[in-house]
């Protein structure tokens, strides 16, 4: 079990999807211009929550030629609802 606390918004949210009042048309540009569509702003709550989490990873080298190597991985994660 990992500990996992949440905190609310505290410093606020900022959303940029180029439907602001005072947008561009252009959520990268909007951001750039520091032109917020939305904003929210959390009350500072706080959620200690727990969660599971079991990962498997593997890798392997194969030595095709002297002067050829493929090094090859793979991995899995599995994480558990967090209670």
């Amino acid at each position: 079990m990992v500990a996992n606390p949440f905190f609310g918004a505290n410093n606020g949210v900022f959303g940029f999807n180029s439907q602001g009042e005072f947008s561009t048309g252009l959520a990268g540009a909007d951001f750039l211009l520091g032109v917020p569509a939305t904003y929210a702003q959390g009350s500072g709550g706080h959620i200690d929550a727990t969660a599971t989490e079991a990962y498997g990873y593997v890798q392997d080298q194969w030595h095709v030629r002297n002067n050829l190597t493929l090094t090859l991985g793979t991995g899995y994660q599995v994480d558990t609802p967090i209670s």
